[in-house]
């Protein structure tokens, strides 16, 4: 019986620690407000489409290009059931008509009766 605690309790704290390192991690770039160093760690298997979205925002609002076109890009292809993802796509003002299309037509498949999409 003991060891079967030990045991579950050593298991429960292995899959326990990689999110939270990943987090504590998280948490020290955004209040370095490092947005490279967040989209390092949003990056890693433990982090969560929460965290992407957090890191793309802040990409977008510092109008760094090159970060948040990546971090966009890594939100739709492992969480294409996000929508925030795909809002960005279409609103970031450097987004291509092509691009826009795509994310119309997500956010439609997402949400058909949302009439806060843009219709084309």
């Amino acid at each position: 019986m003991l060891l079967s605690s030990i045991l579950g309790a050593t298991v429960g704290l292995l899959l326990a620690f990689p999110p939270l390192k990943t987090d504590a991690e998280f948490r020290a770039a955004m209040e370095r407000g490092d947005v490279e160093k967040m989209s390092r760690v949003v990056q890693q298997m433990s982090s969560s489409a929460y965290l992407v979205g957090l890191t793309l925002q802040k990409a977008v609002t510092d109008g760094n290009q090159p970060v948040s076109d990546g971090l966009n890009n890594y939100l739709n292809d492992n969480y294409p059931r996000d929508m925030y993802g795909w809002r960005v796509r279409y609103a970031k003002p450097w987004a291509t008509p092509t691009e826009k299309a795509l994310a119309i037509q997500k956010m439609r498949a997402l949400d058909p009766y949302n009439p806060e999409i843009p219709q084309s």
